[in-house]
């Protein structure tokens, strides 16, 4: 896992580090920053691409405990570091905050390389047939984190470009707080990886099978009706913490949560692609994601503003979860199509809770998602007890099958 990564950071960074240093004037002229900038954010991005891989080799090997613990050590350290900093100056500067973040990282790698140990960085034997398939496995993935870099940062070079910096300040808002969400849809792709493999290996195409057919459909409307609450009081959430400026983040957070319920799709099927070895056709979706998401966002900024940006990249997500069900589609040969309906009414709920302002409408959309779901899930009988006790069998842990079964218990008393 390490080694693999390894080889993508380096081949990305050969590409980015040259093209970065080159137009260097340019780029930074345009995000508003020094070009002495340059050393310190190459170093930044290096490192961050560092610690994801440590973070990627930890989750591999199962230090789950350990890696929870730096993510919060992570955060510790930037505000510890931020805080310090304005005490003893009275400000903060961006050169700073660079600084904190660098230190931050260098932490973390620390850390993380002592929870993994040097065996588990890189292979005992690197023989050449070794080194090929590696190879074979990592080269279409650079372009799937390329296509990441481009969801991340187009939107904001975009807003920049036609609007104004207080609106990529809207933007990022709503976006990290889409981001910090996924993280939990993320812990179910870690999860399910090595079941994936597993039964693959062991060609227990029934129980896979079941995961689509049963876990699938289950897991997006559970994530609906979460997200449809999120969204109620999404307006709320973003006055008490941020204040009443940033009201028009609550309006783009709520489409960007649109993203999350296609999300659910992808890191469900990804799993499978990824121990199929299925990772060129995986680039190629990722590329359809990030060209649509472009493609999009020039159409749509300069009509609906940041909101369009937002828009955007919902239909590189519808994209990217399509293509994704297509292929396990295929290659599991199940119908899946049936799994969209959940985040197209949900986008329906959003778009009426976003653009209607009386809350009688508001809130009977709500109670036509609300009845929608529980009678899809009566009609299909599903969060049962026995799809709970199969999901049991699967190896998951232990304390989120225990998660599951409460939440199972609890959508029965709904569904009655």
């Amino acid at each position: 896992v390490f080694s693999s990564q390894m080889i993508i950071i380096a081949v990305v960074h050969a590409l980015v580090v040259p093209l970065l240093v080159i137009f260097r004037k340019p780029l930074f002229a345009y995000i508003g920053l020094s070009p002495r900038y340059t050393i310190y954010l190459i170093s930044l991005l290096s490192l961050m691409s560092l610690s994801i891989t440590v973070e990627y080799t930890m989750q591999a090997f199962g230090h789950m405990k350990s890696l929870a613990f730096m993510k919060v050590l992570d955060k510790l350290v930037i505000i510890a570091i931020l805080l310090l900093q304005y005490v003893m100056t009275g400000g903060l500067t961006l050169y700073q905050v660079i600084h904190a973040y660098i230190l931050s990282h260098v932490i973390q790698i620390i850390y993380g390389f002592s929870s993994i140990g040097p065996s588990h960085c890189f292979p005992l034997v690197l023989d050449f047939k070794t080194l090929v398939r590696m190879l074979s496995y990592s080269w279409p993935l650079i372009f799937s984190l390329t296509t990441g870099y481009v969801i991340d940062w187009m939107d904001l070079f975009f807003i920049r470009y036609f609007l104004n910096v207080e609106d990529v300040g809207y933007y990022q808002c709503a976006y990290q707080g889409m981001l910090t969400l996924s993280n939990f849809l993320m812990t179910i792709n870690v999860i399910l990886f090595p079941i994936m493999i597993t039964l693959i290996m062991k060609k227990e195409t029934i129980k896979i099978k079941f995961i689509f057919q049963r876990m699938l459909p289950a897991f997006i409307i559970g994530l609906t009706l979460i997200f449809v609450v999120i969204v109620i009081f999404s307006r709320t959430a973003f006055t008490l913490v941020f204040g009443h400026a940033f009201i028009q983040s609550s309006v783009v957070f709520n489409v960007l949560m649109i993203c999350l319920g296609l999300q659910g799709i992808i890191v469900v099927c990804s799993p499978v692609l990824s121990a199929l070895e299925l990772t060129k056709k995986m680039a190629a979706i990722n590329i359809l994601f990030g060209v649509g998401n472009v493609v999009f966002d020039l159409i749509l900024i300069p009509i609906m503003g940041m909101y369009g940006a937002a828009v955007a990249t919902s239909i590189g997500y519808t994209i990217g979860a399509v293509g994704f069900m297509a292929v396990a589609e295929k290659q599991l040969s199940l119908s899946l199509r049936h799994i969209l309906i959940m985040p197209l009414i949900f986008g329906g709920f959003v778009g009426l809770y976003n653009t209607v302002d009386n809350p009688v409408i508001r809130f009977m959309a709500f109670l036509c998602v609300f009845v929608f779901v529980i009678i899809t899930i009566r009609k299909y009988d599903y969060f049962n007890e026995q799809d709970v006790d199969k999901l049991g069998n699967l190896n998951i842990p232990t304390h989120v099958h225990r998660c599951i079964t409460q939440l199972s218990r609890i959508v029965r008393v709904l569904k009655t």
